[in-house]
């Protein structure tokens, strides 16, 4: 008999301690990719236990309304969020400005295909967070057929001034293209700063163009601008650029899209007087953490 009051009683405490609570359901998502944020930290003062994103960003929670939300992950920003209303929350975080006491490094690779020139290849990627707030990039593709190849370059350093609302990236990209009757290499220097989601870019380059035995050289002014695009919950980077070199123009146009976080998928245009190139890759981001020092 007393064993049954007791059980009563317990369950009398359990009801009083959950009412008035809901249970939340959302999702958290980086600002920089719309990528799903896994294992970040989800809790809150006003409650004892917490939980932690699955490999999806999702996330659920037991908690009253009123109350705020504590999102607190390695490498962006804290975020809190006052409970209002029962509702599905799509939480973003920002990546933090303060470079941590880790090495980040960050590398793709995949093969890639170009649908105009009847061309496949290899392409790869590499990035590398030191202590400095320096960002090294490069990149290399390569493609071939029986009758051609094409090299492509990229070195960029992107350094970060005062906080992440400004970003100033120093570019330089060498090509190395051979198709049929087509032969030149470009080598171009161009900064890019970064305001927000708006990133335009500014150079200058030189040219060694020849085709059907004619050879020219040539400098050219770059000028371009790329812009991080919300769709389906995901930020897609899309970039249009124009080089005014002496004889023709040349405009190059990509675009980038993440499935699983981890698998890249990445689409461009060239078009150079009558040499036009569709170039696609298709690859996987391996992340690595080593100690900084």
């Amino acid at each position: 008999m007393r064993l049954k009051y007791l059980t009563c009683f317990v369950f009398l405490l359990l009801v009083q301690e959950a009412f008035g609570q809901i249970i939340i359901r959302g999702r958290v998502i980086a600002s920089d990719d719309g990528l799903p944020l896994p294992q970040v930290a989800v809790f809150s003062d006003s409650i004892k236990n917490g939980t932690l994103t699955n490999i999806h960003g999702e996330f659920e929670i037991q908690i009253e309304l009123g109350n705020i939300l504590i999102f607190d992950f390695i490498g962006f920003e804290r975020q809190k969020i006052q409970i209002k209303e029962n509702k599905f929350y799509e939480v973003i975080l920002v990546p933090d400005c303060i470079i941590d006491h880790f090495d980040n490094k960050l590398l793709h690779f995949g093969s890639g295909f170009d649908l105009v020139n009847d061309q496949f290849g290899l392409s790869m990627d590499y990035t590398s967070r030191f202590q400095l707030p320096f960002d090294f990039k490069a990149s290399a593709s390569y493609y071939w057929n029986s009758q051609s190849s094409n090299l492509n370059t990229n070195l960029s350093i992107l350094e970060i001034i005062h906080s992440c609302e400004f970003e100033l990236e120093a570019s330089f990209r060498y090509q190395s293209v051979d198709i049929d009757n087509y032969e030149f290499q470009n080598s171009t220097l161009s900064i890019e700063p970064r305001f927000d989601l708006w990133i335009p870019s500014i150079g200058f380059g030189i040219n060694q163009f020849q085709h059907e035995g004619s050879l020219s050289n040539n400098v050219g002014l770059l000028v371009g601008l790329k812009r991080e695009i919300f769709i389906g919950r995901k930020y897609i980077p899309i970039s249009l650029s124009t080089t005014f070199w002496q004889n023709k123009p040349e405009v190059n146009f990509s675009a980038e899209y993440y499935f699983f976080r981890n698998i890249r998928f990445k689409v461009g245009y060239q078009g150079y007087g009558d040499f036009n190139s569709i170039i696609g890759s298709l690859g996987i981001r391996i992340r690595t953490w080593t100690k900084a020092f």
